[in-house]
């Protein structure tokens, strides 16, 4: 009795160890499958590209970095499939991919950028006349400064429609006319601003104020304004604030003649 036991035993013993290898034998046979999708030439990570074994019809996401995994894969040659629709990159294949039972498989799967050919356009070529300017003067002075400061054309005055220099400078950026006379650069008073005619410090008429009326200068006379943001060693050291700088046309070199007519009710007077 013991010993018939005893072989019993031992039976179910041999069949434990024989089962325990044989699963072990079958999960060895299995092998994996992990790469990196990147952009060729370039070498960037493709999120999100979408990689697929076509024989087994399984696919996977590469991750943020353009990672991605197969695992439990019969050992074999898989063809391989890399795309991403709607980003301009081409899909990608490989073909013959070998997987190693009990092994994992590293690929390194690049894509290509699509190349769209467009049709060939003629530009034709404008003619010019021989003292038509290309590049707008206020353009000119502007990038030639050192220092930070906005110009503003006959041209730029003419399209704003202002009659003098205080209605043409409420067009620029971080200046203001109080009483449509009385430059105010920044945010800062009279006596941080400068006001110059081609250069030449212009006095003020008002006893009591540092300030210069600029309304008295008509625009039709105005080539360029240059409105100085910044204090540069070029400058007058009073213009801590700002520096207008009013350049004048060039004497013209036919005569002509301008003028206009207004008028105006006092309501107060009897």
């Amino acid at each position: 009795m013991i010993a018939h036991f005893a072989r019993a035993s031992f039976a179910a013993l041999v069949l434990v160890v024989v089962a325990f290898w044989s699963r072990a034998e079958a999960q060895e046979i299995k092998g994996g499958l992990r790469g990196r999708v990147t952009v060729e030439e370039i070498g960037g990570p493709v999120p999100g590209a979408v990689v697929a074994i076509d024989s087994i019809g399984v696919d996977v996401v590469a991750d943020q970095d353009g990672r991605f995994f197969f695992q439990d894969l019969d050992a074999g040659r898989y063809d391989v499939t890399v795309s991403k629709p709607d980003s301009g990159l081409v899909t990608t294949r490989l073909s013959g991919v070998a997987v190693s039972p009990g092994r994992m498989t590293e690929i390194a799967p690049q894509m290509e950028a699509e190349i769209i050919e467009l049709e060939v356009w003629d530009v034709p070529q404008e003619e010019f006349d021989e003292g038509e300017e290309l590049v707008p003067a206020a353009l000119e002075i502007q990038s030639a400064l050192p220092q930070i400061a906005t110009a503003i054309d006959a041209d730029i005055i003419a399209r704003g429609g202002g009659s003098d220099v205080g209605d043409a400078l409420t067009k620029a950026a971080g200046i203001s006319v109080v009483d449509s006379r009385y430059v105010v650069v920044r945010g800062l008073s009279d006596r941080y601003n400068v006001v110059t005619l081609n250069g030449a410090r212009i006095p003020s008429p008002d006893p009591d104020k540092r300030a210069v009326n600029v309304d008295i200068f008509p625009t039709s006379l105005v080539d360029n304004l240059v409105a100085s943001k910044t204090f540069s060693p070029r400058l007058a050291g009073e213009s801590t604030g700002g520096n207008i700088d009013i350049i004048t046309k060039a004497i013209p070199r036919e005569n002509f003649a301008k003028f206009s007519l207004t008028n105006g009710v006092d309501t107060l007077a009897s």
